[in-house]
């Protein structure tokens, strides 16, 4: 029961901490009521599990929201803002450091994921001669990489290309079908492998070994 009352407290502020940041931020797009639904189902989902499964609760939720306000964000906007993830990055080296990471772990879990997801912006705008691939992406990348440190970086960047080919299926299924110039919001697919892999990281490599390598 202290648990329950714990979570839904906390999935309150997260959810009104990011639906005011996103609208704020979205001010050109309405977030309509599905929206908002989705922004705290995402806040009381990363609450329970940051509670039940994280060791280091406070940073975790500080992590979670910088993610579910970037994603969301760029799920109504196609945008990352370039300053909340600059914000973000500062509160992230901090809560990072505080939870047992060395400095250099910090420096290069950002550099890790700076620059895979950099290359990956050159090699996409090599390929179709435009920006396929946002350079705020790896913004994001990067600043997620100082929380996570360089080994998880590597497994959020990879997993974040499967959740993508999941919930593009899925779009499809419903009906929601994507054509070859439809721009697609990269981060909320970022934000959810990186909240998966900061969680369950341990579990998706052995999973991975006991697939795989066994």
């Amino acid at each position: 029961m202290q648990n329950l009352f714990t979570i839904t407290l906390l999935s309150l502020l997260m959810g009104v901490v990011c639906f005011a940041v996103i609208k704020y931020f979205s001010e050109e797009e309405t977030i309509t009521k599905t929206a908002g639904v989705i922004i705290f189902i995402a806040a009381f989902s990363a609450a329970a599990l940051s509670v039940k499964y994280s060791n280091r609760l406070i940073p975790e939720l500080v992590f979670m929201t910088f993610l579910i306000i970037t994603g969301g964000i760029d799920a109504l906007t196609k945008t990352v803002v370039v300053f909340l993830t600059g914000l973000g990055a500062v509160f992230l080296a901090i809560g990072a450091f505080m939870t047992g990471l060395t400095f250099l772990e910090i420096v290069l879990g950002g550099i890790v994921g700076f620059a895979l997801y950099g290359l990956i912006y050159l090699v996409a705008k090599a390929i179709y001669k435009k920006e396929a691939f946002g350079f705020g992406d790896v913004l994001f990348m990067g600043a997620i990489g100082l929380f996570l440190g360089p080994w998880n970086t590597l497994l959020a960047g990879v997993l974040t290309f499967y959740v993508a080919l999941v919930l593009i299926l899925v779009q499809k299924v419903i009906g929601k079908v994507l054509n070859r110039t439809s721009e697609v919001a990269f981060a909320p697919y970022m934000a959810i492998a990186a909240g998966v892999v900061s969680l369950f990281s341990r579990s998706i490599v052995e999973l991975y070994i006991k697939l795989f390598m066994v």
